[in-house]
């Protein structure tokens, strides 16, 4: 037995416009109007025009469609079973009649917007016959305002529903798609390890010490991530009637590196770009820089009252730029004061320097030296193992291994060692 031959019909080509001239990316299929899905924009913009000038217009137009072909605005297209955006303009294409031509009036356009005035629309008779009612079509409408300059955003439906009612009126026929504005690169916190914690200390007993903060001064861990740098995104452009695009304002960038101070870094990956602590330590802001820092020492300028820190009972290094308010409380070791001192400074060791004044507080040192470089006025100063060091010091009760003052008026001081320049 011989093998038995199939036969296949063949398969008839798809009808394309010419291969050459501004045409040549749309195609004609039994199933619609088709655009080369590779040649999206200006050259497909090209075609329609060519198509729309030479007397011919699209029927059954998927409008939606050709703005998102033309000027990449709108939904995405749909995808066809290869992955490839399938780019069907509309039904067919045909010739625009002749006849139907002067049913389109002009259309006004005004700043960001087109009117047109729908009114009751005839078709004149042949061989002297009477004229008779008309109907605008829609695709037509959309192909004589390409002509007359109105290349994006009609509103299909408003026009559609015009037709439809018949009534005679004054509408907006197409607008201006304005640009919606990028977004400029920011920063965000991606560590609760940075926030303060303003509510009541807990006590071993359970009982709350409304005195003081949970967490005042936070602490970190070496390569703890503390901020993220969110690039700047680009907007959205927008349109004129015309087709013109309107670009958007450009978003702003932002120097991530100027967050970093001592004991951080920028750390660049693939999920993003922070800023992050290379060291164990207190974390220091600087509200006037915005920089971070990690060290072992920790830095206040907002000075210690109530309001700000409660008292403070710290276990490193202290630096306070504001004043320390009455009845307020810092322990800690090496404290430094640059406002001035109402309240009381307890240190368990190295220096305790007040750049400023010491009013009617006290300042206790158990290992380390006092020194007050502003007056010392009604106040109570210890150093049991150190040295005192006043420049003027009022009304004061002085308790140290060594003191030196400047000048003394009316003070109490026991002192194993003492050097007064003057005493009043």
């Amino acid at each position: 037995m011989s093998d038995s031959v199939v036969a296949t019909s063949p398969v008839a080509p798809v009808t394309r416009f010419a291969s050459s001239g501004p045409e040549h990316c749309l195609e004609r299929r039994p199933d619609g109007v088709f655009a080369d899905p590779a040649v999206l924009g200006t050259t497909i913009l090209a075609a329609v025009d060519s198509v729309l000038r030479s007397g011919r217009y699209f029927t059954g137009l998927n409008y939606p469609v050709l703005l998102k072909a033309l000027f990449d605005s709108g939904p995405d297209l749909p995808l066809g079973p290869d992955g490839v955006p399938l780019v069907r303009l509309a039904d067919d294409i045909v010739p625009f009649n002749l006849q139907r031509r002067p049913l389109y009036r002009a259309v006004r356009i005004a700043g960001a917007e087109a009117e047109y005035v729908f009114e009751p629309v005839h078709l004149g008779g042949s061989d002297g016959q009477p004229e008779v009612p008309a109907r605008l079509d829609v695709d037509e409408f959309v192909a004589d305002m390409w002509l007359k300059g109105i290349r994006f955003g009609i509103d299909i439906g408003a026009v559609r529903g015009a037709i439809a009612s018949g009534n005679a009126g004054r509408i907006v026929v197409a607008r201006r798609l304005e640009p919606v504005a990028g977004e400029d690169a920011n920063v965000i916190e991606v560590s609760e390890d940075i926030h303060r914690s303003n509510a009541p200390r807990q006590l071993a007993n359970g009982k709350l010490d409304l005195m003081c903060f949970q967490n005042r001064f936070p602490q970190v861990k070496g390569g703890t991530r503390l901020l993220q740098k969110l690039p700047p995104r680009a907007g959205t452009a927008g349109f004129e009637i015309s087709g013109l695009r309107i670009e958007p304002a450009a978003p702003r960038d932002l120097d991530f590196s100027t967050y970093a101070g001592d004991g951080t870094g920028i750390d660049k990956g693939r999920d993003g770009e922070y800023l992050v602590a290379t060291r164990a330590g207190f974390l220091n802001v600087d509200a006037t820089t915005r920089q971070i820092s990690v060290g072992d020492k920790i830095v206040s300028r907002d000075g210690v009252s109530a309001r700000t820190t409660g008292n403070l009972n710290l276990t490193g290094d202290y630096e306070e730029f504001g004043d320390v308010q009455e009845k307020r409380v810092i322990e800690g070791t090496s404290i430094t004061v640059h406002g001035n001192v109402y309240g009381e400074l307890v240190s368990r060791g190295g220096t305790v320097r007040l750049c400023a004044n010491l009013v009617g507080g006290r300042a206790t040192n158990k290992a380390g030296d006092i020194v007050v470089d502003g007056v010392a006025s009604s106040a109570h100063l210890q150093a049991l193992a150190g040295t005192v060091s006043l420049q003027r010091a009022e009304n004061c009760v002085i308790s140290a291994t060594r003191v030196r003052i400047a000048h003394a008026v009316n003070c109490e001081i026991i002192a194993d060692e003492l050097h007064v320049g003057r005493a009043d």
